[in-house]
């Protein structure tokens, strides 16, 4: 028995791309057949499908690599369906943690460099505000052992349980 092995042409460093639905269709295809075809694709429920139709913007799949987004994308063209392939944009560390801004910017909160003092001059010989204790509740207070229930049967909320279907929802290795 003779085995071949598929090179990996996989690497690491490949770019990794996302695989959008915005509800369209392929032209001459009628819309409802389109979204059977997507429910059997992806073995969605009615409702989910309305959702997925419903969206301006749905990930189908994220961060996957172009061969895999690829085959999305022929699969829902097989059916009907346009997915969209986008790269995804990087996250520019340097901006999210720049503090200097314009005045044309939006308002956003950063934290002050380690040392820096962030009160007012003002503020600094001010006493900070202390709360009135009641005495009279303070001692009605009790401590409990750890693990004491807290609450009395009447006092806990009934909690209905429901029943999630997940039987459509499947595994696959990749």
């Amino acid at each position: 028995m003779i085995e071949t092995q598929i090179p990996n042409t996989q690497n690491a460093s490949d770019p990794k791309v996302d695989v959008l639905f915005r509800g369209e269709i392929l032209q001459g295809c009628n819309a409802d057949e389109v979204k059977l075809g997507i429910g059997r694709l992806f073995n969605l429920a009615p409702d989910r499908l309305d959702q997925l139709f419903a969206s301006d913007r749905c990930y189908l799949k994220r961060n996957i690599d172009r061969p895999t987004a690829d085959k999305i994308q022929a699969a829902m063209a097989s059916v009907g369906a346009v997915a969209h392939i986008e790269q995804p944009e990087p996250i520019n560390y340097d901006a999210v943690t720049d503090t200097s801004s314009s005045a044309t910017e939006s308002p956003s909160l950063t934290l002050a460099p380690v040392g820096v003092n962030v009160l007012d001059e003002d503020d600094k010989d001010k006493q900070p505000v202390s709360a009135v204790i009641d005495e009279q509740k303070l001692n009605t207070m009790v401590i409990e052992p750890v693990g004491t229930e807290l609450l009395t049967a009447a006092e806990v909320p009934e909690v209905e349980s429901l029943e999630i279907e997940i039987s459509h929802l499947t595994l696959k290795d990749q």
